[in-house]
């Protein structure tokens, strides 16, 4: 009797462990949207309607994308330091914080230098830059979703054969 407990235990575990991983990829393709839509948004507000940058951070704090708001939540934090430091460098802070979004070391870079030209060059070359930065993560957003259409399924089945495999060499 306690052995097919075991094994329903290890089908039960190995199976958790394969959704976990769709999870994570799951999580990632949600991270990376709410990072192109906030840019986007960035955009429209500073260049469209001509947002100071603090009151830009505050809306998409409050108002942006949930995954995001931390994000613009350290960046807005960070302004009130502003005298000291520049936009770009209180931006760079926040996107390389702990801001929970799952990224990786290269689009955190990328991400960081879209915010390169915040608060210091005029609206045509923020407007471009932002454009850019959102086009790259629409790119990194679909192969985002290609890897977890992919990868998703195979680590669940690698994971529920694993278990299977385990159980039928331990009984």
């Amino acid at each position: 009797m306690t052995r097919y407990i075991g094994a329903a235990l290890i089908l039960a575990s190995s199976g958790a462990m394969g959704i976990g991983m769709v999870r994570a990829l799951r999580y990632r393709v949600r991270c990376l949207s709410a990072v192109c839509q906030a840019l986007l948004i960035l955009k429209s507000e500073i260049c469209g309607r001509l947002t100071p940058l603090r009151d830009a951070f505050e809306k998409l704090s409050e108002e942006g994308p949930a995954l995001t708001s931390p994000l613009f939540a350290a960046a807005l934090e960070g302004m009130s330091r502003l005298d000291s430091r520049s936009a770009a460098d209180i931006w760079r802070e926040a996107v390389f914080g702990d801001n929970g979004l799952d990224l990786t070391a290269r689009e955190r870079e990328d991400l960081a230098a879209a915010g390169a030209v915040l608060g210091r060059c005029d609206l045509e070359l923020q407007s471009g830059t932002l454009g850019e930065a959102a086009e790259k993560f629409r790119e990194y957003l679909s192969r985002a979703e290609t890897k977890a259409d992919r990868d998703g399924r195979a680590n669940a089945m690698l994971s529920i054969t694993a278990g299977i495999f385990a159980v039928l060499i331990l009984l």
